[in-house]
C-alpha cells in the first residue's frame, strides 16, 4: 500500500502535468513548484506512478541528493522518449514499465516515504486525492495546471482534491523547468522579533513581525496566537512597515510561561474580520512550521516566566508502545511537567530492569518530554523495566524557565513496562470429570497458558487431533473459558467430538495463539501420552457403542388440537450426534395420521442434542413425528434407536370451525316494529 498522506503545509506541488501529448502516450511530463517562502531541499525525494486504476507503484525519478528549490522555483521531468516540449527536463525517465496510463495516478514522496502531494485520473488508482481527474485521451498539445488567480500566474492553494485544484488545458500546455524565473506564491517568509531574548522575559510587552515575500494590504485587526503554557495568548497587529511586514505586540500575563517563544501551529495567523491582499487577491496565511527555518523559535530565544509556583512532575506514561505488556524492542515513556521547564536531559532519568540500555530525551513542549529506551539486552528481555525520575543529578538540574528548580516527590514517580518476549508454555490434561474410555462424547480436556493470552487469537481452528496410530480421523473441538476465578484468558475447557472411536489427542500447532504481549507461540503443543487410557494425560479412548436413543416431544405452549401451522415439536438425542446425518428426510409421519407433511429442522442452542421440527400439511388429522432406527448417527457413528412413543408427540391438527349465520323462517324483511 502507499504510505499515508504527510501532514498538509504549504510546500511543494504537482503543478502541471499530462500522460500523453501530440507525440502519443509517451509525450508525457511532470512539474513541480515551491509554493513556500523558504528554500526547500528535495533531494532523494521521488515521483511516482500508481497503475492504470489500480494499486501497483513505480518509480519514476529520484531526484539527484543536494537540489533545492527556491519560493516559486520549478522542477520539471518527463518521458525522455517521447517528451515534445521545448523546455529542456531537468530530469527523464524511460521504459515500457515506466509510461503513465490516462487513468493512473502520480504522487510525490519526500525521503522518508511521506506523500506530499498526488493526483489521479481514476478513484481506484492508489495515488489520487478528492474527486479524480478525466484521463486525457486525445493526441494534442494538452496538459492539466493548477488554477490561476491575479496574484500569481498559478494556484498556491493546495485543498487537497484534484478536481477543484486543477484545470485542463485541452490545446496548449506550459511547462518550465529550474532555470525558469521562479515566480514566488504570496506567502509568509519570516517570523522574527525585536524583543531582546538575553533575559527571561516576566512582564511588559513582545514586538513580533510577520513578513511576507511581496507587499502586501492590511485591513482590519489580525492575530497571532502565541504558545504561552496553559492559555495560549493572542499576539495583535499595530501596523505595516516596508510594506511586506506585519507589526504585532503582545503583553505577557499572569501564568504565561515558555521555555522558548512561538505560535502554536502553521494556521496561527488570522485575519479575525480583517484581510492581507495583494492586487485584490488574499495572501496565504500559513505559517512556516514551528521550530523551522523562518519561524518565531528558529530566529529568536523568547523565554517567558510570569508565575510562582515550583514545577513538579504530572506523570509519566506509556506513549509507544501504548499499552503494558509488550515485546517491543524499543520502549517510549512520556513524561509530563506542571509547567515549561528547561535542562531536561538523559541525566535525569534512571531506568531499572534492563542492561545495556540507552536513554534518549525528546521535546515535545515545553512542558513534555519523551524518553525512549532502546539497546542493550531489551530485545531478549523478560522482564519489567521502569523509568524514574533521577534526583541525584544536580549538575545541571531541571528548572522552569525562571530558574526555579524541579520538585521532585518522594518517592519519585515511576512507570513500569512489562515486557515480554518469549511465549510460555502450554499444558493440556483430561478434565477431572472426564470419564476413560470416553463412552459418548465431548471428551474434555484443560488448556492451560502459563500466562494470559489475548483470547480472540484462540479458537477451534488452533486445535487439531494430535493422536497417532489408533487415533480417531477427524475431530472437532470447541473451546470455553474457564469458570474458576483468577483463570481468565489462561485456563479454557475444551471438548472434542470425535467422528469415530479410537484414541483423542488434541495438539496445537506452532504460531496460532498471541500472548497479551503479542508473541506467538513458537513451538506446538504435541500429545505427551504413551499409552492413551493412563490416568490424567492428554489423550483419552473413545469406545462408545451405545445407540443414540430419541425421544420427540411436543414443544411448550403448542395448542392441541390446533388449526394453525406450523405444528412444532422437540427432539431429544441421549448424547451430540453428527448434525450432518439429521435431515428432514429422517423424520416421518406415523401412517394413519395426516399426509403430505413437510418438516424442518433446528439447532437452537447449538449442542447437536436438542433440536426443534416443524410440520406444515395441506391435511388435516393427527401428526406424530417418527424417526425409524439407524436414521441418525451419534459423533462416532453409532445410529439411533427409533424414537420413544408416549402421549406428547402428537398433535391434532384440525380445520377452523365456520359459522353461517341465515335468517330467521318468521323474520320480516324489512323489519316492521
Amino acid at each position: 500500500p502507499a504510505p499515508l498522506q504527510a501532514v498538509d503545509e504549504l510546500n511543494i506541488v504537482i503543478s502541471e502535468f499530462r500522460t500523453r501529448g501530440p507525440s502519443g502516450i509517451d509525450d508525457e511530463f511532470i512539474e513541480i513548484v515551491n509554493t513556500s517562502g523558504n528554500i526547500i531541499t528535495i533531494g532523494g525525494w521521488v515521483i511516482k506512478k500508481s497503475s492504470s486504476c489500480g494499486s501497483t507503484l513505480t518509480t519514476l525519478v529520484s531526484i539527484p541528493a543536494g537540489t533545492k528549490l527556491w519560493p516559486g522555483q520549478r522542477y520539471l521531468v518527463g518521458n525522455s522518449d517521447g517528451y515534445s516540449g521545448t523546455v529542456p527536463l531537468d530530469q527523464s525517465y524511460y521504459t515500457s514499465a515506466k509510461t503513465i496510463a490516462d487513468d493512473s495516478g502520480i504522487a510525490l514522496l519526500d525521503a522518508s516515504g511521506n506523500i506530499i502531494d498526488q493526483v489521479g485520473m481514476c478513484d481506484q488508482t492508489t495515488y489520487v486525492e478528492g474527486t479524480p481527474l478525466k484521463p486525457l485521451t486525445a493526441k494534442v498539445d494538452q496538459s492539466y495546471e493548477r488554477k490561476t488567480d491575479a496574484a500569481s500566474p498559478f494556484n498556491c492553494n493546495d485543498t487537497d482534491n484534484n478536481k477543484r485544484d486543477f484545470i485542463k488545458n485541452p490545446s496548449s500546455s506550459n511547462p518550465q523547468n529550474y532555470l525558469s524565473d521562479p515566480i514566488p506564491c504570496l506567502v509568509v517568509s519570516n517570523v522574527t522579533s525585536s524583543t531582546d531574548d538575553t533575559d527571561v522575559i516576566t512582564s511588559g510587552t513582545i514586538s513580533i513581525q510577520v513578513t511576507f515575500i511581496q507587499d502586501v494590504v492590511v485591513s482590519g485587526s489580525p492575530t497571532l496566537q502565541l504558545e504561552t503554557g496553559t492559555t495560549d495568548g493572542l499576539a495583535t497587529f499595530v501596523d505595516l512597515s516596508d510594506g511586506r511586514t506585519l507589526n504585532f505586540t503582545y503583553t505577557v500575563k499572569s501564568g504565561d510561561i515558555t521555555s522558548v517563544l512561538d505560535y502554536v501551529s502553521t494556521k496561527a495567523l488570522s485575519l479575525n474580520g480583517g484581510s492581507i491582499t495583494v492586487g485584490g487577491e488574499n495572501a496565504i496565511l500559513l505559517l512556516p512550521k514551528p521550530g523551522e527555518t523562518g519561524s518565531l523559535s528558529k530566529n529568536k530565544n523568547i523565554r517567558i516566566d510570569a508565575t510562582t509556583d515550583d514545577p513538579t512532575v504530572q506523570a509519566i506514561d506509556y506513549r509507544d508502545p501504548p499499552k503494558s505488556p509488550t515485546n517491543a524492542d524499543t520502549l517510549k515513556f512520556r513524561v509530563t511537567f506542571s509547567k515549561a521547564v528547561i535542562n531536561v536531559d538523559a541525566s535525569d532519568f534512571s531506568v531499572t530492569g534492563v542492561t545495556g540500555a540507552t536513554l534518549s530525551v525528546e521535546k515535545i513542549t515545553s512542558s513534555i518530554y519523551d524518553i525512549t529506551v532502546s539497546g542493550g539486552n531489551l530485545p531478549s528481555l523478560n522482564g519489567t523495566v521502569t523509568l524514574s525520575l533521577n534526583p541525584s543529578n544536580s549538575l545541571n538540574p531541571i528548572t522552569d524557565v525562571g530558574g526555579k528548580q524541579l520538585v521532585v516527590s518522594d518517592p519519585p514517580l515511576t512507570k513500569s513496562y512489562v515486557v515480554d518476549n518469549q511465549f510460555q508454555s502450554i499444558t493440556i490434561v483430561q478434565a477431572s470429570d472426564q470419564i476413560e474410555p470416553a463412552i459418548t462424547a465431548p471428551i474434555k480436556f484443560i488448556v492451560t497458558f502459563a500466562e494470559k493470552i489475548n483470547r480472540p487469537t484462540f479458537t477451534s481452528d488452533d486445535v487439531i487431533q494430535g493422536a497417532t496410530g489408533a487415533g480417531v480421523p477427524y475431530v472437532s473441538w470447541r473451546i470455553d473459558p474457564s469458570t474458576q476465578s483468577g483463570d481468565e484468558d489462561k485456563v479454557f475447557i475444551l471438548s472434542g467430538y470425535p467422528n469415530g472411536n479410537g484414541d483423542v489427542a488434541p495438539s496445537i500447532p506452532k504460531n496460532r495463539v498471541e500472548d497479551l504481549a503479542g508473541n506467538l507461540n513458537a513451538d506446538p503443543y504435541v500429545p505427551t501420552y504413551s499409552a492413551c487410557g493412563d490416568p490424567n494425560n492428554d489423550c483419552v479412548v473413545m469406545k462408545d457403542t451405545e445407540r443414540p436413543t430419541v425421544t420427540i416431544v411436543q414443544a411448550p405452549g403448542q395448542a392441541d388440537p390446533s388449526t394453525t401451522l406450523p405444528i412444532k415439536f422437540n427432539v431429544q438425542f441421549s448424547e451430540p450426534i453428527n448434525i450432518y446425518s439429521f435431515t428432514a428426510s429422517d423424520i416421518t409421519q406415523e401412517a394413519e395420521g395426516a399426509s403430505g407433511v413437510t418438516w424442518s429442522i433446528t439447532n437452537p442452542t447449538g449442542d447437536k442434542k436438542n433440536f426443534s421440527i416443524s410440520a406444515i400439511t395441506s391435511d388435516y388429522g393427527i401428526l406424530k413425528p417418527i424417526i425409524e432406527e439407524n436414521r441418525v448417527l451419534d459423533s462416532v457413528g453409532n445410529g439411533n434407536k427409533a424414537s420413544a412413543s408416549n402421549t406428547d408427540n402428537e398433535v391434532d391438527y384440525q380445520k377452523p370451525l365456520s359459522v353461517t349465520v341465515d335468517q330467521a323462517s318468521k323474520q320480516q324483511d324489512p323489519t316492521i316494529d
